[in-house]
């Protein structure tokens, strides 16, 4: 059907919400798309997943400092509490 004066300022805000989404940066890559027929949901899904992905590894590179043994440390309090007592 004919797209409304309505459907134009959902669509403006969704693209308006996406792109604050984005620039936030924290919470991976948004995009939008309107579907007006059911069947057209795998066609959408399907030109987003052939499109070009933003890398953003390293943005943080020189930002942070990781501690060495990141990936055990506290192991052991972490054990205690999921499996309790020392």
């Amino acid at each position: 059907g004919r797209e409304r004066e309505e459907d134009r300022t959902k669509r403006r805000y969704m693209e308006e919400w996406c792109k604050a989404v984005n620039e936030h940066g924290g919470f991976g890559h948004w995009d939008c798309a309107v579907s007006r027929q059911a069947g057209d949901v795998h066609d959408i899904l399907a030109a987003k997943a052939r499109s070009p992905k933003r890398q953003r590894i390293g943005f943080m590179a020189g930002e942070i400092n990781v501690p060495a043994d990141f990936d055990t440390m506290c192991a052991e309090q972490i054990r205690e509490m999921f499996e309790g007592g020392p």
